[in-house]
């Protein structure tokens, strides 16, 4: 490793790769691309879980971050993009911070920066105006600060976190569970921080919107697990995780199921390298918070999440990258000549192909496809002039706010779909339909894997039927 640049030269290559993925986000026009960021800008200006502004269950410090910056901006829709464009930002560089904390050289710490800037799905979440992005920053934060054993602060950017995304508390009850054991001395800094700032922000809930707020929870909890979620906890998954990674991540340099499962195995390596490695443990126990935080999201994500929203994946890839580089750095250690060598091609290698991967499911300027959608419906209606229908389980609210002379149904109800096509509409889906009395009529493109392309199908006119047959 001493060959290795030094110092100056690894913080100017963070600073230009963070410059560069700085001007990718900034290109993306500040539009909403999803019913919940729709949500989150209502928020910004008129709090009311139960009036969705936002959803349940409030994102009360996220909000709270794009009031800030709203007195500045002056524009919601502006505000929580750049929430979650300078939170993407900030998390490899919080990442190097932890990372060196935990005692990686410089060389280790800076492919996890690189691996984690130019991942297309960690990069795409901050110009999707949610929740995702500044959570997982301040994840990082506070797993900085717990490695620090700084218990105090710890707690309180945990509980940060927890307000930010409050789906990420099932992920760090294990931790709450294991520091306290394994460090007696944070109990009481730790928790008792934690737990204040989680009373805080009750208190500030129910001051909005009451006791309604619980029966809206109740409401939410059973329709995710029953109705809408598409968890392998629910009644009725449409898709699962495996069939949903294989989509993405094949047909890039090999064939799809080998790279997809190539891919599957990454996030895994890490931690057998960790289990096996005693010396690890023994010399950083702090490591281990990272392999729990792994597992745990691992666990939650598979189960609990929606496999049709891949920016789920976002707490599992992130302590994964993380890992990877405490491996490499133990490796590194054993100074075997050979083993040098190929840890050096291996490092070089996996950067690149993440670039490279990058590029393929990165576009450079555009904008959200619900919004490719909008247009085109718009620019329908009026070279047509008549009314036009729609059915959709994507942007409803979105297109129902934004589109005018055009009806928007949401096509989960039974019926819906049949109706809109018979009456000459439009179905939008994010499936690929094989009916032969449909017909794709346009495609909006995804401009990055946080996000779903949309396709445009119409029923075909009977006699084209007949004429076809």
């Amino acid at each position: 490793m001493g060959n290795f640049p030094k110092r100056w030269l690894i913080h100017l290559l963070m600073l230009f790769t963070s410059v560069f993925a700085g001007y990718w986000l900034w290109l993306q026009p500040d539009q909403l691309a999803s019913d919940d960021a729709l949500f989150f800008a209502r928020g910004v200006t008129d709090f009311s879980v139960l009036e969705f502004s936002p959803h349940f269950p409030g994102y009360p410090v996220y909000i709270g971050f794009a009031k800030l910056l709203n007195v500045v901006l002056n524009d919601p829709v502006a505000s929580i993009m750049s929430v979650g464009r300078i939170s993407v930002l900030l998390l490899p560089w919080l990442s190097y911070g932890l990372l060196r904390q935990l005692g990686c050289s410089p060389a280790s710490a800076l492919a996890a920066f690189l691996l984690i800037l130019l991942d297309p799905l960690l990069l795409g979440i901050g110009v999707q105006g949610l929740s995702d992005g500044p959570a997982l920053c301040i994840l990082s934060a506070s797993v900085w600060l717990l490695a620090a054993k700084r218990w105090l602060c710890s707690g309180l950017v945990l509980g940060l976190c927890i307000a930010v995304r409050p789906s990420y508390l099932p992920i760090l009850l294990p931790l709450l569970a294991f520091i306290p054991w394994r460090y007696p001395p944070s109990i009481k800094p730790l928790l008792y921080s934690f737990f204040s700032v989680g009373i805080v922000c009750l208190g500030f809930l129910i001051s909005k919107d009451g006791f309604g707020y619980f029966v809206e929870g109740w409401r939410f909890v059973i329709g995710h697990f029953q109705t809408w979620g598409n968890s392998a906890l629910g009644e009725t998954q449409q898709i699962g995780w495996p069939q949903s990674l294989a989509n993405y991540y094949s047909g890039r340099f090999i064939s799809g199921a080998a790279f997809s499962g190539l891919y599957l195995l990454l996030p895994l390596l890490p931690v057998f390298l960790m289990v096996l490695s005693t010396s690890t443990i023994r010399k950083k126990p702090e490591s281990t918070i990272l392999l729990l935080l792994f597992t745990s999201a691992l666990i939650w994500t598979l189960l609990a999440q929606n496999p049709d929203n891949l920016r789920h994946l976002a707490p599992v890839l992130w302590p994964s990258y993380c890992l990877a580089a405490i491996a490499i750095h133990r490796l590194f250690q054993l100074d075997q000549a050979w083993l040098l060598t190929v840890l050096r091609i291996t490092m070089t290698g996996l950067i690149v192909l993440q670039l490279s991967f990058a590029t393929t499911k990165l576009t450079w300027v555009a904008s959200p496809p619900i919004q490719q959608a909008k247009s085109w419906l718009q620019k329908s209606t009026e070279n047509q002039s008549k009314h036009t229908v729609v059915a959709t389980n994507r942007g409803v609210a979105l297109l129902r706010e934004q589109l005018l002379g055009v009806s928007v149904m949401d096509s989960f109800y039974s019926g819906t779909v049949e109706r809109v096509l018979s009456a000459g509409g439009v179905r939008l889906s994010t499936s690929n339909i094989e009916n032969k009395q449909l017909k794709l009529v346009t495609q909006f493109t995804a401009r990055n894997p946080a996000e779903k392309t949309l396709l445009g199908y119409q029923a075909i006119p009977p006699a084209e039927l007949v004429k076809n047959h």
